[in-house]
């Protein structure tokens, strides 16, 4: 059955590449190189765009979708990284420009997860939407509804805190989504974030050298009104006390 939010661009991953013997896979590779140079580097991949209402709960993988698009297009995209790897997302449209890079999510191997955590991932605004600034407010409606959630599968709302200084020198994947850069610093966001999302820091990060910037923080704002699991079920429990 192919999912509504699993409906992903298809990757350029030629098998030749994979097949050949190394010498060969690598004059392959520079002949591809030269005919095709944009393979190998960052690029955007708009996917699909799931209209309001549109399916059924059981059409989603990620059930969170299926709730979110009663209020708002949902829509799927490939980050590319280069002829070989690409990430496959999703997205929530918020209007006004406004997107969030999101999905349910096991920090382990930083895999896409139905249940316990959910990653609000990214908070953008298009470079070509007329410029504003209420990307904040927009994502409180929107984590709002989502706790309204029959059976919702997510205990927690995690995000991570990444300002512009770091965003400009490690995210070079970002500037191919064409998002509006708006000079936020790590630390400004952590304020924002911790009196409009009652955000704070837990014990969970994105490597295993426990990098600052890798930590995740959990929004308090949301909580769920019909959860499906008790949250001490969340294997990160500990983690995000």
């Amino acid at each position: 059955m192919k999912y509504l939010d699993q409906n992903y661009p298809e990757p350029f991953d030629p098998d030749l590449l994979k097949n050949a013997d190394p010498f060969l896979a690598r004059m392959l590779e520079q002949q591809l190189y030269q005919a095709r140079p944009e393979l190998f580097d960052w690029r955007w991949m708009e996917g699909v765009e799931i209209e309001i209402g549109q399916g059924q709960r059981k059409d989603f993988w990620d059930e969170s979708f299926w709730w979110l698009s009663r209020r708002y297009r949902v829509g799927t995209g490939r980050i590319q990284q280069n002829v070989q790897t690409s990430h496959a997302v999703n997205f929530v449209d918020l209007g006004g420009g406004w997107r969030l890079l999101c999905g349910g999510f096991d920090p382990a191997g930083k895999k896409r997860s139905q249940k316990h955590l959910w990653l609000a991932d990214f908070l953008f605004q298009s470079d070509q939407a007329e410029p504003t600034f209420d990307g904040t407010k927009r994502l409180i409606r929107m984590i709002q509804h989502f706790q309204q959630m029959p059976d919702n599968p997510f205990n927690f709302l995690l995000i991570q805190i990444v300002g512009s200084e770091i965003l400009n020198e490690m995210a070079p994947h970002y500037d191919k989504i064409g998002y509006r850069k708006t000079g936020h610093d790590t630390q400004q966001l952590k304020r924002i974030y911790e009196r409009l999302l009652l955000a704070r820091p837990t014990e969970i990060f994105g490597d295993a050298e426990k990098w600052e910037p890798e930590r995740y923080w959990v929004a308090d704002l949301y909580q769920p009104t019909m959860p499906m699991y008790d949250p001490k079920e969340c294997p990160y429990f500990g983690y995000l006390q």
